[in-house]
């Protein structure tokens, strides 16, 4: 995951770091560890935070620079 993908994404949607935490249901450590790449953002919290934002997990872990995956 890209360092500036998760905070961005967060600063987005106007949140701040206590919030987004909260609304993805893990600690304000943890969220401090994903978004500066210290620790790995598990699955459960990266589909969360993908459902919570609006993008794919894929954009979140910085597999591809597009939010949305494209229609098939």
């Amino acid at each position: 995951m890209t360092v500036k993908t998760l905070a961005s994404e967060r600063v987005r949607a106007g949140m701040n770091q206590e919030e987004a935490a909260r609304a993805l249901g893990c600690s304000l450590k943890s969220l401090c560890f994903y978004e500066n790449n210290v620790r790995d953002m598990p699955a459960d919290v990266a589909k969360a935070a993908a459902d919570l934002f609006g993008c794919s997990t894929d954009y979140l872990y910085g597999r591809t620079d597009e939010r949305l995956p494209r229609d098939v």
